[in-house]
Order: C-alpha cells, then structure tokens, then sequence
C-alpha cells in the first residue's frame, strides 16, 4: 500500500491525518486507528510528504480524489478543454486565413504543451476568435452602411 492508498484508507475509516512539522498525527476511532497503525508506522515519511502536500487540498465529491483548488480533473477537464482548443484555434484560422503549417504547428504545440497551459491558451485563442468575428462584424455592417456613388443611377 503506498501513502496515497494509505491517505485514502484513513479517510475511509474515519482517521483524520495532519501534518505538525516533522511529525505526523493522526485521530480516529480506536479501532480503525490499532488496525492501521502498523501500515502508518510503516510508511510515515512518504505519509508525512502526502499529507504535506495535500494540505488545503479539496475532496471530490464523486470520487472522493483530493484536488487543488487552482488545479482541475486532468483526464476530464484536460481533454475537453484541448478538443475545445482545437476548434477554437481551426476556426480562427479559417477567419484569418492562415497557411495550412501555421494551423497545424500551433495547433500540435497547444495540444502536445503542458496541461497547465491549456487553459490560458483555451482563453487567449477564445479571446482572439471573439476579436476576429467582431471585427467582420464591424466590416459587414460599414460596408452595408456606406454611401458610394454610382453615376448611372442619377
């Protein structure tokens, strides 16, 4: 059982874990507490890291997976937001009339980048195609709206 399935048991059974420094304590009913100590005792270095590093964590409520709050659910989250990136960014290249190799190399960096990237990017190139089509918008509508003279018409 490695620290993370030992974190998960503990909230299972009820033992809470917190981090006082170098030490690590824990709290729970008596019984799970006696039938998990031999595994804390165990593993309490790579414990004390996990509960280290989950400190200020948030617990999925479907799952019961903890998350940081500034963070998202990689596997769900990570590809709906990629898939979305790359019709935002075809799209926008089809407005603006990029060359096939732009498309494509912009397209490969934004989905093979680091998941941290993917939400900024998802929100510039959102940012971009809502610039794009008001500015059409704009062109339609002078264009539509301007006087021109044509003197067959007099």
């Amino acid at each position: 059982m490695n620290a993370l399935d030992l974190w998960h048991e503990c909230r299972r059974l009820g033992i809470v874990l917190c981090a006082n420094g170098e030490r690590l304590r824990y709290d729970g009913p008596t019984d799970a507490v006696r039938h998990l100590l031999p595994a804390l005792k165990a593993n309490r270095d790579a414990l004390l890291e996990c509960v280290q590093v989950l400190d200020g964590a948030l617990i999925d409520p479907e799952t019961g997976s903890p998350f940081l709050p500034w963070g998202f659910a990689i596997h769900g989250d990570l590809s709906r937001m990629r898939g979305e990136l790359i019709v935002t960014i075809h799209t926008l290249a089809d407005l603006e009339g990029w060359p096939h190799e732009l498309r494509e190399a912009i397209v490969r960096r934004a989905v093979c980048g680091p998941a941290y990237d993917a939400a900024p990017n998802l929100a510039w190139f959102r940012d971009r195609l809502a610039a794009a089509r008001d500015e059409i918008a704009v062109r339609a509508a002078t264009a539509a709206q301007s006087w021109r003279f044509d003197p067959a018409k007099r």
